[in-house]
């Protein structure tokens, strides 16, 4: 009968131990969901402070040309609107970009001019999503297009006249 009492004792106790780590788990829970739901709503907020004519992806604004430019100009103009070219870092980007330029050709800011080759953003090695064959370097071709229709990366002389999309991360109000 001692044996079946203290059977039951550390049961009791264990059965205590367990309720009071669920309670602790529940209110840990708890407050993730509260922090959850805290940056939810700040992401969302954030997603609405892009300028005038840029759209909200991500964290980041972009910003899609309406006239044809070189590379070089293109770059230019998103440095002076205190951003750069685009940059795609996932497919979900990639998506969002494919679709926000419908069946416009646009320059991306990749490059090669340094070593052919090496594609680069700025000084990062970049070689992910080119169209079959390329880059091919068929024209002295050292500037990177995103073909919209393919849904793939081109390389082009970067003296052609392309659209071009423009990245910011998200400005703050």
């Amino acid at each position: 009968m001692n044996q079946l009492q203290t059977i039951n004792n550390n049961l009791t106790q264990e059965r205590d131990l367990l309720q009071t780590s669920n309670n602790n788990l529940s209110e840990e829970m708890y407050q993730l969901q509260t922090i959850n739901n805290n940056l939810t709503q700040e992401r969302d907020l954030l997603q609405t402070s892009c300028l005038a004519g840029w759209q909200p992806h991500g964290g980041s604004c972009f910003f899609l040309s309406a006239e044809k430019k070189s590379w070089m100009a293109s770059r230019q103009d998103c440095q002076d609107k205190e951003a750069d070219l685009v940059i795609i870092h996932s497919e979900g980007e990639q998506n969002f970009i494919n679709n926000f330029c419908w069946v416009r050709s646009v320059w991306i800011g990749l490059h090669d001019m340094e070593s052919e080759s090496e594609w680069k953003v700025s000084c990062m090695k970049y070689n992910d999503l080119w169209d079959p064959g390329e880059p091919n370097n068929a024209e002295n071709e050292d500037c990177a297009e995103l073909m919209p229709e393919s849904k793939t990366w081109n390389d082009l002389p970067c003296s052609l006249e392309r659209h071009w999309v423009c990245k910011q991360q998200i400005l703050l109000k």
